[in-house]
């Protein structure tokens, strides 16, 4: 047996005009009906449920609209032998089946320093560089209150004083269900996962301290695979709370190359109001990670304390040979002081780093501007950015800051 992305060529959603989603509970909520309602009525998606229907169950399962009543996403994770796949496709001409791919972690690199066990001895600049230890003195009051942020990534220890409080719920993904289930406590596996947080929302590191964290643990130990991610996608459409209570999903995993599978479910998941924010990747120049790469996707890259790109930071000049390029913007991503599992603190270097930060400034315009459109909210950090000098591979639009408008 093994696992199968399983999307239509051509479906209903894909001839949907992508449009502006109000960010707002009920504009989502109406959202969702009409993409669901447009998916129950595709041709192909009803081929493939009767298909599936017909199989032996102990042959064929499928773990994404059989366990969820909110089937939003037009891609399907299939669990089957090689001859089904191969039957699946013969028989149903229309579809795609795709083997499933590891999902990697997109890896920060250590810096020189030992971990400090108090917040005290922080250097904070990461928080100088996006103006927002400037706009505080001056009085802005912004800190994300009422946002919370999904972190897919390898857990959060909620029990390190910097974020302790702001785990709201903690998911872990059940592979053989196709299911998010609720875990307590929230726990890290690797490691990643607790400083990501804390630049989010940390009480002394983070960007928005108000706001509140959704840990899934999407990579426990630091390993998974695309399905994966497809089905945390799904559940965290279909999963009430997250899919009341999510508007930003921060990540900081990917692979190396293009998948149809994970754009679809990411296409999908911004129709309905939830913007994905991700690390573009820490492999230098002319190498861009996906998720990070989609069009769909607000792709980070990293900047240094002297307004420079990291050069690990990665990009794309013509991605995929789309005529786009990657990232869209940077933020401080080397020696990065946030919060580490078990207690403690320490720098680490990487665009999952900046990643987090930008998806903090996110929290902190969802908290000054609740029924922003995605595309506002998407504008509002282009617009916001510096520009460092350099060309749209490496800084995209540039150094992102508080945005003026909320200040």
């Amino acid at each position: 047996m093994g696992r199968y992305i399983v999307l239509p060529r051509e479906s209903q959603t894909d001839r949907y005009k992508q449009r502006d989603v109000r960010l707002d509970i009920l504009s989502r909520k109406a959202q969702m009906e009409e993409v669901r309602s447009l998916r129950s009525r595709d041709p192909v998606n009803r081929a493939v449920r009767e298909w599936i229907g017909r199989c032996d169950p102990e042959a064929v399962t499928c773990l994404t609209t059989s366990k969820t009543d909110m089937p939003i996403l037009s891609v399907e994770v299939v669990e089957m032998s090689d001859r089904y796949a191969e039957r699946m496709r013969r028989e149903i001409p229309d579809i795609l089946v795709i083997e499933d791919t590891p999902l990697d972690p997109i890896l920060p690199g250590q810096s020189a320093s030992s971990p400090n066990q108090s917040s005290a001895e922080a250097d904070l600049w990461h928080l100088q560089a996006i103006g927002l230890q400037q706009a505080r003195s001056q009085g802005f009051t912004g800190r994300g209150s009422g946002v919370t942020v999904a972190v897919l990534d390898t857990g959060i220890d909620a029990s390190h004083p910097e974020i302790a409080g702001k785990v709201s719920s903690a998911w872990e993904l059940d592979k053989m269900a196709g299911q998010l289930n609720l875990v307590h406590p929230s726990e890290d596996t690797d490691g990643h996962g607790t400083h990501v947080a804390g630049l989010i929302c940390g009480k002394q590191v983070g960007v928005a301290p108000d706001a509140k964290l959704a840990s899934v643990l999407l990579l426990p130990g630091g390993k998974g695979n695309e399905s994966d991610f497809i089905l945390a996608l799904n559940s965290i459409i279909g999963q009430k709370e997250l899919a009341e209570e999510v508007v930003i999903v921060n990540v900081s995993a990917g692979i190396r190359s293009y998948s149809l599978g994970m754009h679809v479910a990411i296409r999908d998941l911004r129709r309905v109001g939830k913007l994905v924010i991700a690390a573009i990747g820490n492999e230098g120049q002319n190498i861009a990670w996906w998720p990070g790469a989609y069009m769909e996707t607000l792709g980070v890259g990293a900047s240094d304390r002297h307004k420079n790109v990291a050069k690990s930071s990665g990009g794309d000049e013509n991605v995929n040979n789309q005529g786009y390029s990657k990232p869209d913007l940077v933020a401080p991503g080397v020696g990065i002081y946030s919060c580490i599992k078990g207690g403690g603190y320490a720098t680490k270097n990487g665009t999952s780093m900046a990643a987090a930060i930008v998806s903090g400034i996110a929290a902190l315009i969802l908290e000054s501007r609740p029924t922003i459109t995605d595309t506002e909210l998407v504008n509002a950090l282009l617009a916001s950015c510096e520009d460092l000098g350099e060309p749209a591979d490496r800084q995209g639009r540039g150094l992102v800051h508080i945005p003026s408008r909320i200040l």
